[in-house]
Protein backbone atom coordinates (compact mmCIF):
# COMPACT_ATOMS: atom_id res chain seq x y z
CA UNK A 1 0.00 0.00 0.00
CA UNK A 2 1.50 3.04 -1.25
CA UNK A 3 1.47 5.90 1.07
CA UNK A 4 -0.41 9.61 1.38
CA UNK A 5 1.79 12.21 -0.74
CA UNK A 6 1.06 14.32 1.92
CA UNK A 7 3.52 12.52 4.44
CA UNK A 8 6.37 11.80 1.65
CA UNK A 9 6.26 15.66 1.34
CA UNK A 10 6.70 16.00 5.31
CA UNK A 11 9.46 13.04 5.30
CA UNK A 12 10.96 15.55 2.48
CA UNK A 13 11.09 18.20 4.74
CA UNK A 14 12.42 16.53 7.82
CA UNK A 15 15.02 14.25 5.85
CA UNK A 16 15.27 15.52 1.53
CA UNK A 17 18.10 12.92 0.84
CA UNK A 18 16.95 9.60 1.79
CA UNK A 19 17.80 7.40 0.00
CA UNK A 20 14.38 5.23 0.53
CA UNK A 21 12.58 8.35 0.22
CA UNK A 22 13.93 9.10 -3.59
CA UNK A 23 13.18 5.69 -4.85
CA UNK A 24 9.77 5.23 -3.43
CA UNK A 25 8.87 8.71 -5.22
CA UNK A 26 10.73 7.70 -8.24
CA UNK A 27 8.03 4.48 -8.00
CA UNK A 28 5.41 6.72 -7.68
CA UNK A 29 6.16 8.87 -10.65
CA UNK A 30 7.32 6.51 -12.92
CA UNK A 31 3.59 5.35 -12.59
CA UNK A 32 2.06 7.98 -12.51
CA UNK A 33 4.45 11.19 -14.09
CA UNK A 34 1.77 13.70 -12.61
CA UNK A 35 2.89 13.00 -9.46
CA UNK A 36 5.59 15.57 -9.69
CA UNK A 37 3.24 18.27 -9.90
CA UNK A 38 1.22 17.01 -7.44
CA UNK A 39 4.86 16.72 -5.05
CA UNK A 40 5.14 20.75 -5.98
CA UNK A 41 1.54 21.59 -4.96
CA UNK A 42 2.09 20.08 -1.81
CA UNK A 43 5.16 21.74 -1.21
CA UNK A 44 4.02 24.87 -1.89
CA UNK A 45 1.16 24.59 0.97
CA UNK A 46 3.70 23.33 3.43
CA UNK A 47 5.42 25.30 6.16
CA UNK A 48 8.86 25.22 5.99
CA UNK A 49 11.20 28.10 7.80
CA UNK A 50 14.03 27.80 6.44
CA UNK A 51 13.87 29.60 2.31
CA UNK A 52 16.86 27.64 1.26
CA UNK A 53 15.01 24.34 2.65
CA UNK A 54 12.27 24.97 0.28
CA UNK A 55 14.28 25.72 -2.58
CA UNK A 56 16.07 22.60 -2.25
CA UNK A 57 13.22 20.58 -2.01
CA UNK A 58 11.87 21.69 -5.63
CA UNK A 59 14.70 21.40 -7.12
CA UNK A 60 14.62 18.01 -5.93
CA UNK A 61 11.48 17.13 -7.00
CA UNK A 62 12.17 19.24 -10.86
CA UNK A 63 15.28 16.90 -11.08
CA UNK A 64 12.67 13.69 -11.42
CA UNK A 65 11.78 15.35 -14.26
CA UNK A 66 14.82 13.94 -16.51
CA UNK A 67 13.97 10.41 -14.87
CA UNK A 68 10.60 10.56 -17.55
CA UNK A 69 10.50 9.15 -21.03
CA UNK A 70 10.85 11.93 -23.61
CA UNK A 71 7.25 12.86 -24.70
CA UNK A 72 5.73 13.17 -21.16
CA UNK A 73 9.11 14.42 -20.42
CA UNK A 74 8.38 17.38 -22.39
CA UNK A 75 4.73 17.33 -21.61
CA UNK A 76 4.90 17.67 -17.96
CA UNK A 77 7.93 20.04 -18.38
CA UNK A 78 6.08 22.76 -19.78
CA UNK A 79 2.89 21.92 -17.51
CA UNK A 80 5.18 22.48 -14.55
CA UNK A 81 6.11 26.10 -16.60
CA UNK A 82 2.66 27.02 -16.86
CA UNK A 83 2.10 26.48 -13.50
CA UNK A 84 4.80 27.89 -11.37
CA UNK A 85 6.41 30.41 -14.36
CA UNK A 86 7.70 32.72 -11.14
CA UNK A 87 8.81 29.45 -9.15
CA UNK A 88 11.20 27.61 -11.68
CA UNK A 89 14.66 28.49 -13.18
CA UNK A 90 13.05 28.43 -17.08
CA UNK A 91 16.63 29.21 -18.04
CA UNK A 92 17.78 25.84 -16.76
CA UNK A 93 14.47 23.87 -17.22
CA UNK A 94 14.73 25.09 -21.02
CA UNK A 95 18.59 24.27 -21.34
CA UNK A 96 18.48 20.37 -19.85
CA UNK A 97 15.04 19.89 -21.46
CA UNK A 98 17.28 20.73 -25.41
CA UNK A 99 19.71 18.29 -23.55
CA UNK A 100 17.22 15.48 -23.06
CA UNK A 101 14.65 15.75 -26.01
CA UNK A 102 15.04 15.22 -29.33
CA UNK A 103 14.58 18.53 -31.07
CA UNK A 104 12.26 17.73 -33.92
CA UNK A 105 9.66 17.07 -30.62
CA UNK A 106 10.83 20.10 -28.82
CA UNK A 107 10.09 22.20 -32.38
CA UNK A 108 6.64 20.65 -32.70
CA UNK A 109 5.86 21.19 -28.74
CA UNK A 110 7.28 25.11 -29.52
CA UNK A 111 4.77 25.57 -32.88
CA UNK A 112 1.91 24.21 -30.98
CA UNK A 113 2.25 26.18 -27.92
CA UNK A 114 3.13 29.44 -29.50
CA UNK A 115 0.21 31.56 -28.45
CA UNK A 116 0.30 30.82 -25.00
CA UNK A 117 1.80 34.40 -23.79
CA UNK A 118 2.81 32.40 -19.97
CA UNK A 119 4.91 30.26 -22.52
CA UNK A 120 6.70 32.74 -24.65
CA UNK A 121 9.93 33.43 -22.86
CA UNK A 122 10.09 30.24 -22.04
CA UNK A 123 10.22 29.08 -26.09
CA UNK A 124 12.25 31.95 -27.08
CA UNK A 125 14.72 30.14 -23.96
CA UNK A 126 14.35 26.53 -25.76
CA UNK A 127 14.66 27.89 -29.40
CA UNK A 128 18.27 29.53 -28.22
CA UNK A 129 19.11 26.44 -26.57
CA UNK A 130 18.28 24.16 -29.28
CA UNK A 131 19.99 26.35 -31.94
CA UNK A 132 23.31 26.44 -29.58
CA UNK A 133 23.19 22.87 -29.94
CA UNK A 134 23.56 22.34 -32.92
CA UNK A 135 19.87 22.69 -34.07
CA UNK A 136 19.07 23.89 -37.62
CA UNK A 137 15.94 25.85 -38.45
CA UNK A 138 14.18 25.69 -41.91
CA UNK A 139 12.57 28.77 -43.08
CA UNK A 140 9.31 28.24 -42.14
CA UNK A 141 10.46 27.77 -39.06
CA UNK A 142 12.21 30.85 -38.94
CA UNK A 143 9.42 32.92 -39.97
CA UNK A 144 7.32 31.11 -37.56
CA UNK A 145 9.65 32.08 -34.49
CA UNK A 146 10.44 35.48 -35.43
CA UNK A 147 6.44 35.88 -35.90
CA UNK A 148 5.56 34.59 -32.79
CA UNK A 149 8.09 34.75 -30.27
CA UNK A 150 9.34 38.74 -31.28
CA UNK A 151 11.37 40.12 -28.50
CA UNK A 152 14.78 42.44 -28.88
CA UNK A 153 17.50 40.01 -27.28
CA UNK A 154 15.55 36.92 -29.02
CA UNK A 155 16.12 38.99 -32.69
CA UNK A 156 19.09 40.54 -31.89
CA UNK A 157 20.72 37.20 -31.77
CA UNK A 158 18.96 35.98 -34.41
CA UNK A 159 18.80 32.19 -35.49
CA UNK A 160 22.02 31.85 -37.26
CA UNK A 161 25.39 31.37 -34.99
CA UNK A 162 28.47 33.58 -35.80
CA UNK A 163 31.54 32.35 -36.06
CA UNK A 164 32.59 33.17 -32.89
CA UNK A 165 29.42 30.97 -31.53
CA UNK A 166 29.86 28.06 -33.36
CA UNK A 167 31.46 24.93 -31.36
CA UNK A 168 31.59 26.76 -27.70
CA UNK A 169 31.50 24.71 -24.94
CA UNK A 170 27.74 23.71 -22.98
CA UNK A 171 26.79 22.03 -20.28
CA UNK A 172 25.86 18.67 -20.03
CA UNK A 173 23.65 16.31 -18.00
CA UNK A 174 23.32 13.00 -16.50
CA UNK A 175 20.49 11.65 -14.44
CA UNK A 176 22.81 12.17 -11.33
CA UNK A 177 23.49 15.64 -12.47
CA UNK A 178 25.57 17.98 -14.88
CA UNK A 179 29.17 19.58 -15.97
CA UNK A 180 30.28 22.42 -18.11
CA UNK A 181 33.78 21.36 -18.69
CA UNK A 182 35.25 24.91 -18.54
CA UNK A 183 38.15 26.60 -17.09
CA UNK A 184 40.54 29.95 -17.84
CA UNK A 185 42.89 31.69 -15.57
CA UNK A 186 46.88 32.06 -15.98
CA UNK A 187 47.85 30.84 -12.76
CA UNK A 188 51.40 28.98 -14.14
CA UNK A 189 51.98 31.69 -16.73
CA UNK A 190 55.76 33.54 -15.63
CA UNK A 191 54.78 37.50 -14.82
CA UNK A 192 57.05 40.21 -15.95
CA UNK A 193 57.71 43.40 -13.75
CA UNK A 194 56.39 46.59 -15.30
CA UNK A 195 56.30 49.53 -13.58
CA UNK A 196 54.14 53.00 -14.51
CA UNK A 197 57.31 55.18 -14.39
CA UNK A 198 58.84 53.14 -17.53
CA UNK A 199 55.41 54.67 -19.34
CA UNK A 200 55.33 58.03 -18.57
CA UNK A 201 51.54 59.12 -19.35
CA UNK A 202 49.17 57.35 -21.40
CA UNK A 203 46.58 60.13 -21.45
CA UNK A 204 43.69 57.71 -20.31
CA UNK A 205 40.53 59.00 -20.98
CA UNK A 206 37.99 57.32 -19.44
CA UNK A 207 34.11 56.69 -20.80
CA UNK A 208 32.15 57.06 -18.16
CA UNK A 209 28.81 56.47 -19.85
CA UNK A 210 26.61 54.04 -17.90
CA UNK A 211 24.74 52.29 -20.00
CA UNK A 212 27.79 51.13 -21.56
CA UNK A 213 29.56 50.15 -18.38
CA UNK A 214 25.95 48.47 -16.77
CA UNK A 215 26.56 46.62 -20.17
CA UNK A 216 30.35 45.66 -19.89
CA UNK A 217 29.18 44.25 -16.10
CA UNK A 218 25.86 41.74 -17.42
CA UNK A 219 28.24 38.69 -16.20
CA UNK A 220 29.14 37.62 -12.95
CA UNK A 221 27.52 40.77 -11.55
CA UNK A 222 28.94 40.97 -7.71
CA UNK A 223 32.19 39.26 -8.44
CA UNK A 224 33.63 42.43 -11.12
CA UNK A 225 36.55 43.76 -9.78
CA UNK A 226 36.99 46.28 -12.27
CA UNK A 227 35.24 47.45 -15.18
CA UNK A 228 36.84 50.46 -17.58
CA UNK A 229 36.62 51.52 -20.75
CA UNK A 230 38.00 54.33 -22.39
CA UNK A 231 40.53 56.12 -24.81
CA UNK A 232 44.10 56.36 -24.89
CA UNK A 233 46.57 59.04 -26.48
CA UNK A 234 49.85 57.83 -26.76
CA UNK A 235 50.94 54.33 -28.42
CA UNK A 236 53.92 52.22 -27.10
CA UNK A 237 55.49 50.42 -29.76
CA UNK A 238 54.72 46.68 -28.17
CA UNK A 239 51.18 45.77 -27.38
CA UNK A 240 51.89 44.32 -23.91
CA UNK A 241 53.91 47.39 -22.79
CA UNK A 242 50.49 49.35 -23.92
CA UNK A 243 48.60 46.87 -21.62
CA UNK A 244 50.84 46.80 -18.74
CA UNK A 245 51.07 50.81 -18.40
CA UNK A 246 47.18 50.61 -18.56
CA UNK A 247 47.09 48.09 -15.74
CA UNK A 248 49.67 49.81 -14.00
CA UNK A 249 48.26 52.99 -14.16
CA UNK A 250 44.41 51.42 -13.04
CA UNK A 251 46.04 49.44 -10.46
CA UNK A 252 48.21 52.13 -8.84
CA UNK A 253 46.46 54.03 -6.57
CA UNK A 254 45.27 50.70 -4.72
CA UNK A 255 48.22 49.33 -3.75
CA UNK A 256 50.85 51.94 -5.02
CA UNK A 257 53.17 49.38 -5.60
CA UNK A 258 56.28 51.44 -7.54
CA UNK A 259 56.45 47.38 -9.50
CA UNK A 260 53.20 45.39 -10.75
CA UNK A 261 54.43 41.55 -11.96
CA UNK A 262 51.87 41.09 -15.02
CA UNK A 263 51.17 37.60 -16.84
CA UNK A 264 49.68 38.05 -20.52
CA UNK A 265 48.04 35.32 -22.89
CA UNK A 266 47.18 36.10 -26.47
CA UNK A 267 43.39 35.15 -27.11
CA UNK A 268 41.05 35.84 -30.02
CA UNK A 269 37.84 37.42 -30.32
CA UNK A 270 36.46 33.73 -30.52
CA UNK A 271 37.95 33.05 -27.20
CA UNK A 272 37.04 36.27 -25.67
CA UNK A 273 33.20 34.86 -26.27
CA UNK A 274 33.73 32.07 -25.22
CA UNK A 275 35.16 33.47 -21.96
CA UNK A 276 32.39 35.54 -21.63
CA UNK A 277 29.73 33.20 -22.22
CA UNK A 278 31.31 30.56 -20.06
CA UNK A 279 31.50 33.40 -17.29
CA UNK A 280 27.71 34.17 -17.81
CA UNK A 281 27.00 30.21 -16.76
CA UNK A 282 28.83 29.86 -13.91
CA UNK A 283 27.84 32.83 -12.22
CA UNK A 284 30.51 33.19 -9.49
CA UNK A 285 31.45 31.28 -7.04
CA UNK A 286 28.73 29.74 -4.85
CA UNK A 287 25.95 31.13 -7.13
CA UNK A 288 24.21 29.78 -10.33
CA UNK A 289 24.96 31.78 -13.67
CA UNK A 290 22.26 32.01 -16.49
CA UNK A 291 22.14 29.03 -18.88
CA UNK A 292 22.73 28.60 -22.72
CA UNK A 293 20.28 30.78 -25.01
CA UNK A 294 20.56 33.54 -22.15
CA UNK A 295 24.20 33.58 -21.81
CA UNK A 296 24.77 33.67 -25.64
CA UNK A 297 22.48 37.24 -25.43
CA UNK A 298 25.02 38.07 -22.52
CA UNK A 299 28.16 37.75 -23.62
CA UNK A 300 26.90 39.59 -26.98
CA UNK A 301 25.77 42.78 -24.59
CA UNK A 302 29.38 42.52 -22.60
CA UNK A 303 31.20 42.66 -25.63
CA UNK A 304 29.17 45.87 -26.87
CA UNK A 305 30.50 47.18 -23.45
CA UNK A 306 33.75 46.88 -23.70
CA UNK A 307 33.90 47.50 -27.31
CA UNK A 308 31.92 50.95 -26.36
CA UNK A 309 29.40 49.89 -28.97
CA UNK A 310 25.62 50.70 -28.65
CA UNK A 311 23.87 47.17 -28.74
CA UNK A 312 20.33 48.54 -29.20
CA UNK A 313 21.62 50.70 -32.39
CA UNK A 314 23.97 47.86 -34.03
CA UNK A 315 23.54 44.51 -35.29
CA UNK A 316 25.20 41.37 -34.70
CA UNK A 317 27.24 41.61 -37.26
CA UNK A 318 28.85 45.02 -36.64
CA UNK A 319 29.98 43.96 -33.33
CA UNK A 320 31.24 40.92 -34.38
CA UNK A 321 33.54 42.93 -36.46
CA UNK A 322 34.43 45.28 -34.03
CA UNK A 323 35.06 42.76 -31.80
CA UNK A 324 37.61 41.61 -34.40
CA UNK A 325 39.20 45.38 -34.24
CA UNK A 326 40.51 44.68 -30.98
CA UNK A 327 43.43 42.78 -29.83
CA UNK A 328 42.55 40.97 -26.82
CA UNK A 329 44.66 39.48 -24.36
CA UNK A 330 44.32 37.68 -21.28
CA UNK A 331 46.66 39.00 -18.37
CA UNK A 332 47.20 38.25 -14.18
CA UNK A 333 48.97 40.10 -12.17
CA UNK A 334 50.08 40.52 -8.26
CA UNK A 335 47.41 43.05 -7.12
CA UNK A 336 44.22 43.14 -5.19
CA UNK A 337 42.11 42.18 -7.76
CA UNK A 338 43.34 38.95 -8.71
CA UNK A 339 41.73 36.05 -5.49
CA UNK A 340 43.11 33.00 -7.07
CA UNK A 341 44.26 32.95 -11.13
CA UNK A 342 42.73 29.89 -12.14
CA UNK A 343 39.10 31.05 -11.46
CA UNK A 344 39.82 34.37 -11.83
CA UNK A 345 39.42 36.32 -15.27
CA UNK A 346 41.34 39.38 -16.92
CA UNK A 347 40.76 40.98 -20.05
CA UNK A 348 42.15 43.86 -21.58
CA UNK A 349 41.43 44.35 -25.20
CA UNK A 350 43.09 47.87 -27.44
CA UNK A 351 41.86 49.15 -30.81
CA UNK A 352 45.26 50.67 -31.80
CA UNK A 353 43.18 52.56 -34.96
CA UNK A 354 40.57 54.04 -32.55
CA UNK A 355 42.89 54.39 -29.85
CA UNK A 356 40.03 52.55 -27.43
CA UNK A 357 40.79 50.37 -24.85
CA UNK A 358 38.44 47.91 -21.96
CA UNK A 359 39.88 46.12 -18.99
CA UNK A 360 37.47 43.65 -17.34
CA UNK A 361 38.28 41.96 -13.99
CA UNK A 362 36.02 38.95 -12.59
CA UNK A 363 37.74 37.37 -9.83
CA UNK A 364 36.53 34.07 -7.84
CA UNK A 365 34.75 32.57 -11.05
CA UNK A 366 34.14 29.23 -10.28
Amino acid sequence: MRRNLNKIVDDYIASSDHRDLIIETEALIKDTPETIIRLIDLLNCATIEATWKRKQLLERFLSFLLKLEEDTQISITYEVVRKYLEQVNIKELADKLSFFASSDKLIRQILKTKNEQDLKAFNRLVIGSLLLRATTFDADEKLEFTESFSAFDFDWCGLDLSEVEKGITLRSYSLNGGGFGFSFGLQSEQRFPYALSDFGSLGLNVNSNQSLIDLSSTIANDYIRLVEIGEFECVEEEIHDLEAGIICQLSYGEGEAEVTNIAFRAISGKTVFEYLFGMSVLGGAYERGDYGATSRINAWKVICGLTQSDYYQSSKAEIEKTLHQFRWTEFSCENEWFINEWIDLGIIGINEIEKKYAVLVISDTD
